[in-house]
C-alpha cells in the first residue's frame, strides 16, 4: 500500500490562513443552488473572510493542522506526506453547522490563461472521448453558469473548472477576495446577518466599471506562459520519457491548439504545451473535499496546467502544490494522486530512484 494510515507524532505543523498566503476557504451547504451551483451558507456566504475593513468584523478564522502520514516506495525508500485538517473558529455570526462543506483553495498561476481560454470547447470534448476510448475512464467537461451570457458554458478555470471565462474568473476574485463589485457580480458577499458589512460605505455601484474590469481581463489574457528551460538536458529528456511512460500525459496533455480569436489574433491558431486537458477527473478519497461545484463532484478536480510549475517556489517564495498547498514538493504532489491517477502514481512509486529524480527534473524544467 502507498500509505499505512498511521499518523506520526507530533503534528507536522499548524496555523491559520494568515500563515498561508493565497489560500482561501470556500464554503457551502449540501444541495444545489440556482443553475446547479453550490448553496451559500446563510450567515457566511460562499467564502470565509478572516479579515475586515475598519468597522467590519472578520467572519471567522480558519485553523489548519497537519497530520503526517508515512509510506514507502517500491524500493523501500521512505517518504512522508501531510494531511491537512481545517477548523472554522472564532465565528462572528453563530455556528457554521455540522453540515458545512468546505474546500481550501490556493491561488492559481496566471501565466498563459488567455491561451487556455482560446482552446475550443470541441477540443476538450474530443479529449474526453479519446480518453474514454483509451482507458475506459476519462475526463469530463464541467458545465457552469456564466452570469455574463446567462447560460451554462464549459468550465475551464479554477480548481474544479468552476469558471467558464476570464471575465467570470476575474470578477469573482474581485468580489470574493476584495469585496469589489462589478456588473458581473453586483452584490457584496454580505449576508443578512452581517449588518456592519451591509452598511459599510462603498465607492459606487458597481465599484469597478466594465472598462477597468475589461482592462484587467485583457492584461490577464495576454500574460505569457513561462517558457520551458533546459529542454536538451539529458536528464530532462529522460524525465520527459518517464513522465509519458508513467501515464501522466493521459491527463496532463502536453499539447493543445488554440482556436480562432478574431478580437485577439495573437492567440489564434497556436500550438501550446500547457500539460493539461482542462477536464475534471476523480482524484480519489485522499484529495476529496466532498464539496460539489456544478458537475464537479467531491472527488473531482480539474487537471492543473504544469507549465511554470518549476518556477512556483521562485515566484511565490515557497513550495506549495495541489489545490490546498499540502504538498511541499512535486514528489509529494504525485504521491497524493489516486482515483483515475492511481496507475500513474503507482508507476512512479515503482520506479528506480534515478528514474523518479529524472521525472521530477523534467517537471522542474517546465
Amino acid at each position: 500500500h502507498l500509505l499505512d494510515g498511521r499518523a506520526l507524532a507530533p503534528q507536522a505543523a499548524s496555523g491559520s490562513l494568515r500563515d498561508f498566503p493565497g489560500l482561501v476557504l470556500r464554503i457551502s451547504l449540501p444541495g444545489k443552488g440556482p443553475h446547479g451551483g453550490p448553496v451559500p451558507h446563510p450567515a457566511y456566504g460562499d467564502q470565509i473572510n478572516p479579515e475586515g475593513i475598519s468597522g467590519v468584523p472578520a467572519e471567522a478564522q480558519v485553523r489548519v493542522d497537519y497530520e503526517p502520514i508515512r509510506g514507502r516506495y517500491a524500493d523501500g525508500t521512505a517518504f512522508e506526506l501531510r494531511k491537512p485538517r481545517y477548523q472554522v473558529a472564532d465565528v462572528a455570526f453563530g455556528p457554521v453547522g455540522e453540515n458545512l462543506l468546505s474546500s481550501p483553495r490556493l491561488a492559481p498561476q496566471l501565466g498563459g490563461l488567455g491561451l487556455l481560454e482560446s482552446v475550443p470547447e470541441r477540443s476538450l470534448l474530443a479529449l474526453a472521448r479519446a480518453q474514454r476510448m483509451q482507458g475506459g475512464r476519462g475526463g469530463r467537461v464541467n458545465r457552469v453558469w456564466d452570469p455574463s451570457s446567462q447560460k451554462l458554458v464549459a468550465g475551464r478555470f479554477g480548481w474544479k473548472a468552476e469558471a467558464g471565462s476570464l471575465v467570470q474568473q476575474s470578477a469573482a476574485a474581485f468580489v470574493a477576495d476584495m469585496g469589489i463589485t462589478s456588473s458581473v457580480f453586483p452584490d457584496q458577499n454580505c449576508t443578512a446577518v452581517q449588518t456592519a458589512c451591509r452598511g459599510a460605505p462603498n465607492g459606487a455601484q458597481p465599484e469597478i466599471d466594465d472598462h477597468l474590469l475589461g482592462s484587467v481581463v485583457l492584461y490577464t489574457r495576454l500574460l505569457a506562459a513561462p517558457a520551458p528551460r533546459d529542454t536538451v538536458d539529458p536528464r530532462v529528456v529522460r524525465g520527459r520519457m518517464r513522465f509519458s511512460e508513467a501515464g501522466c500525459a493521459h491527463c496532463h496533455v502536453p499539447r493543445l491548439r488554440t482556436g480562432d480569436m478574431p478580437d485577439l489574433p495573437e492567440l489564434s491558431g497556436i500550438d501550446i504545451e500547457p500539460y493539461t486537458d482542462l477536464l475534471l477527473h476523480d482524484m480519489g478519497e485522499g484529495l476529496a473535499d466532498r464539496r460539489p461545484v456544478f458537475k464537479a463532484g467531491g472527488r473531482d478536480w480539474r487537471t492543473p496546467p504544469l507549465w511554470g510549475i518549476g518556477l512556483l517556489e521562485t515566484v511565490g517564495g515557497r513550495a506549495a502544490f495541489l489545490h490546498d498547498g499540502r504538498a511541499r514538493s512535486l514528489e509529494e504532489a504525485i504521491l497524493w494522486h489516486a482515483g483515475e491517477a492511481m496507475t500513474a502514481r503507482e508507476r512512479f512509486r515503482s520506479m528506480a530512484e534515478d528514474d523518479r529524480r529524472t521525472l521530477i527534473r523534467f517537471l522542474e524544467s517546465l
